[in-house]
C-alpha cells in the first residue's frame, strides 16, 4: 500500500468515525455501532494502533448504550491491550474506570472494584491527578452498592479534595449529595444535614435545578426522621432564597 492509498483509506476511516460519533450522540446507537464497526475495518486493514484505540474507547459507550455487556467487556480488555502497545497510561487508566462502569452496570461490584484499584494504583504512579476525582466518585458508588458507608465517605472526601468547586460543581455537589446519604446510613444526622445543604446549593449554582429538588426531598426526609420541624418548615423559604441568589 502506498502513501497516498494510506492517507486515502484513514481519511475514510476518520469520516467514519465522525459520523458514529455524531449518531450516538443524538441517541442513534445502532446506526452508530454500524459507523464504528465500518471505520473499524479500515483501521484494522492499515494497522493504526492509536486511531483504533480513540475508535474502539468511543465504540464502547455505544455497546453499553445498547447493553450488550459482554462485547463491551471484552472490547474494553481489547482497548487496554491497545494502549498497553502505544504506552497510552493515561488510556490505561480511564479504560479500567469505563469498565469497572460497565461491570457495575451488570451488577459485577467486586469486579468493578478490582477494575477501579487498578486504575487508582496507574493514575498515582504516573500522576495523573485530572482521573483521581472521577476514581475516587466511581469506587465510593460501588462502596455504597456494598453498603460499605465508611470507606466510601473516605472516598467522597478524596473526591471532593481533587474536585475544584470552581470548575467541577456538578460534581462536587454530587459528593455531597452522596455524602449525605452514607452520614444518614451511618446516623451521623448532622454531617448529613450539612452535606446535602451544601449539595442543593452547588446544583442550584451549576444550574442542575432538578437535581437540586431531589436533594431538597432528601433533606426533608432527613428533617422529618429526626423531628427537626421547623427547619422542615423554614426549609423552603431558604431554597427559595438560594435560587434567588442564584439568578
Amino acid at each position: 500500500m502506498t502513501n497516498e492509498e494510506r492517507d486515502q483509506h484513514l481519511k475514510k476511516g476518520e469520516e467514519f468515525c465522525d459520523q458514529a460519533t455524531a449518531l450516538a450522540k443524538n441517541g442513534d446507537y445502532s446506526a452508530a455501532l454500524d459507523f464504528f464497526n465500518k471505520a473499524e475495518e479500515i483501521f484494522v486493514g492499515i494497522r493504526d494502533q492509536h486511531w483504533l484505540n480513540f475508535l474502539r474507547h468511543e465504540k464502547l459507550q455505544t455497546l453499553r448504550q445498547l447493553g450488550k455487556f459482554d462485547l463491551a467487556l471484552k472490547l474494553a480488555d481489547q482497548i487496554a491491550d491497545g494502549y498497553l502497545e502505544t504506552g497510552n497510561k493515561h488510556g490505561l487508566s480511564l479504560i479500567k474506570i469505563h469498565k469497572a462502569d460497565i461491570l457495575s452496570d451488570h451488577g459485577d461490584i467486586v469486579e468493578a472494584l478490582e477494575s477501579l484499584w487498578t486504575a487508582e494504583a496507574i493514575a498515582d504512579s504516573e500522576k495523573f491527578t485530572n482521573l483521581k476525582g472521577y476514581i475516587y466518585s466511581s469506587i465510593s458508588i460501588n462502596l455504597m452498592s456494598q453498603e460499605n458507608f465508611a470507606l466510601a465517605i473516605e472516598y467522597l472526601q478524596k473526591a471532593l479534595e481533587n474536585y475544584s468547586p470552581s470548575d467541577n460543581m456538578p460534581e462536587c455537589a454530587w459528593c455531597l449529595s452522596q455524602l449525605g446519604i452514607c452520614y444518614r446510613a451511618v446516623c451521623y444526622l448532622d454531617k448529613a444535614e450539612e452535606c446535602l445543604e451544601g449539595a442543593y446549593q452547588g446544583y442550584f449554582k451549576a444550574g442542575d435545578q432538578e437535581s437540586g429538588h431531589k436533594v431538597v426531598d432528601r433533606l426533608k426526609q432527613l428533617y422529618e426522621i429526626s423531628g427537626q420541624v421547623q427547619k422542615l418548615n423554614r426549609l423552603d423559604h431558604k431554597v427559595h432564597q438560594v435560587l434567588q441568589q442564584c439568578r
